[in-house]
């Protein structure tokens, strides 16, 4: 790749990712026969028989139940029919040569579901798949627009046009194929994120599916209803007792750290210019591996009002300074870490 191409990389990239969040986003209702015979062509295309009925499914719980009879539906197809068509498709990618300064068409498509908006709420989303290998249509904007705009843009006529699922992209949502029978799920009712396209609402359900099955996200992760819905009844013992650790880490921003600090026992072990080391004390019951420690650090660039602001932030148990702490959250070693020229 030439440096004149990454501009025009930067450019399709950027359409691909205002178009693929439309899609994610979609929570219109499938088109049901378009979808049906877009699911059709993915078959022949691949040259696999025409399943003999579809199953329609309004959340992925429901898929799930159905699943459990799994064996009457035949083989699954997932490999055949989705997984190896993209598969070729980025290698065709990777075939097309880069340097170490100029970044070509394979890196971009990696970016591009990885790392953006939309392929970030892609993989977010697909966290709810139940076990089966699924095709995520409507969500798979993020590769397959990737390999469209490719393709008649910059005139990479070897990656495959993939027709029967981009027919999918813009009728359907998640599929999962079988040799008999393809269970077909329908698109979410309602779909809320934060500014990264992570889930994500304050006061009510992120994610609806058309059963009527609300769930809670705060950035991401899934909390309890209560913890959305009723904030202020939680305790800290919700979140002492809570096992997992992501959703203990959003039950306490949910809280509040400085609260949760103020209604525990908590201890001053380290002092310095940085800030304080604290450590939660907390009774053995409590589903923590080991009594959490924080560093309380004053931010040292000023708000517009002149004031600075007091952070907490969780470190590892290992830390043993309030420096290292706070060394550690900028990812450096205690004397590399300056606060007077920290970001």
């Amino acid at each position: 790749m030439t440096e004149g191409a990454l501009p025009r990389l930067e450019e399709i990239m950027e359409r691909v990712e205002e178009a693929a969040w439309k899609f994610v986003t979609c929570t219109d209702p499938c088109d049901r026969k378009a979808a049906e015979n877009a699911v059709r062509l993915i078959y022949s295309e691949r040259g696999a028989d025409l399943p003999k009925r579809f199953i329609w499914c309004n959340s992925p719980n429901e898929a799930a139940e159905h699943l459990k009879s799994v064996a009457e539906f035949g083989e699954s197809q997932i490999n055949n029919l989705w997984l190896y068509p993209r598969s070729i498709a980025a290698q065709k990618l990777r075939l097309i040569p880069e340097d170490n300064e100029v970044q070509g068409p394979y890196s971009f498509y990696r970016q591009g579901i990885y790392r953006s908006k939309s392929g970030l709420l892609r993989e977010n989303l697909r966290s709810f798949a139940p076990i089966v290998a699924f095709g995520y249509g409507c969500q798979d904007a993020p590769w397959l627009l990737t390999f469209s705009h490719f393709r008649s843009e910059l005139q990479i006529s070897a990656l495959p046009e993939l027709k029967g699922l981009n027919a999918l992209l813009r009728t359907g949502g998640w599929f999962a194929p079988f040799s008999k029978a393809c269970i077909m799920i329908e698109r979410p009712k309602a779909i809320h994120t934060d500014s990264e396209g992570l889930l994500h609402l304050e006061g009510g359900p992120a994610l609806s599916w058309r059963c009527g099955l609300p769930l809670y996200f705060w950035h991401g992760i899934e909390v309890p209803s209560k913890a959305i819905l009723f904030p202020d009844a939680l305790n800290h013992q919700d979140i002492c007792t809570c096992a997992n650790i992501e959703v203990r880490r959003a039950l306490l921003e949910i809280y509040g750290l400085e609260r949760f600090i103020s209604e525990t026992n908590t201890k001053i072990i380290h002092e310095d210019e940085t800030g304080q080391l604290l450590k939660l004390d907390l009774p053995r019951n409590f589903k923590w591996s080991a009594d959490p420690l924080i560093v309380r650090v004053l931010n040292s660039t000023p708000e517009p009002d002149g004031s600075f602001n007091t952070y907490l932030l969780s470190v590892p148990p290992n830390v043993g300074t309030a420096k290292e702490g706070v060394a550690w959250t900028f990812g450096m070693e205690p004397l590399e870490y300056d606060p007077l020229i920290q970001t």
